[in-house]
């Protein structure tokens, strides 16, 4: 276990000393890592299969806007009113 951690520790030491050190060409090699640390490990995304009971209950998100400008989303309303006000009378 230790020689794994000692790999481990040396790993990250070679990668926090080629962070912003320029190669040959004059490239800075971006890593990620800094301030809020690596993003992989314990605190890192993870990714796991669907179940086939859950693919059921996803649903397809709709690819077309019904009311992007302002004024298709007053011309819904507006109509809505009517109706309803024609239900009334």
């Amino acid at each position: 276990m230790t020689d794994f951690e000692a790999a481990e520790k040396a790993a990250k030491d070679e990668i926090a000393a080629r962070r912003n050190v320029p190669d040959e060409d004059g490239f800075v090699l971006v890593t990620r890592g800094g301030r809020r640390g690596m993003n992989y490990g314990v605190g890192g995304a993870s990714v796991a299969a669907a179940r086939p009971s859950e693919i059921g209950k996803l649903t397809v998100k709709k690819k077309e806007l019904q009311n992007f400008y302002r004024f298709q989303i007053r011309e819904k309303k507006r109509n809505g009113k009517k109706k309803i006000y024609n239900d009334l009378f």
